[in-house]
């Protein structure tokens, strides 16, 4: 089965896993913190993106990984999935995924949800 791999102390990501039930996504979510155990060599990717593993041991990562988890779901996800990836929202998608990760802890905060225990302030250089 492929496997959704988040930070499970992330409101944002906790709202995003029952939000991706809901749509009827056919990959099991599991936290980070239970992932590395297991897969040490993903600790670093874990800790700045949401991973989307399939049973044959690809990934994805970031933005990417929520594509992929849109077209394991059902209803509208295909959809948005498609929409996402053209050209030029692709870009945006990054952009955006990449700031709400980097903020998560205070975005959490502000909406009220589960904060994050991560530092809000990623090291400086480009991430994935």
């Amino acid at each position: 089965m492929d496997t959704l791999v988040y930070d499970g102390d992330c409101g944002i990501c906790q709202e995003a896993v029952r939000l991706l039930d809901r749509l009827g996504c056919r990959a099991l979510p599991v936290p980070s913190h239970e992932w590395v155990r297991t897969h040490p060599e993903d600790a670093e990717r874990c800790a700045s993106s949401v991973l989307l593993v399939f049973s044959d041991g690809s990934s994805l990562e970031s933005e990417r990984a929520i594509t992929g988890l849109l077209r394991l779901s059902r209803g509208p996800g295909p959809w948005l999935a498609a929409l996402i990836e053209l050209p030029g929202v692709r870009t945006v998608a990054h952009h955006l995924y990449r700031y709400v990760a980097d903020h998560r802890t205070r975005i959490s905060a502000a909406l009220g949800m589960t904060a994050c225990t991560v530092d809000d302030h990623p090291p400086a250089g480009d991430r994935a």
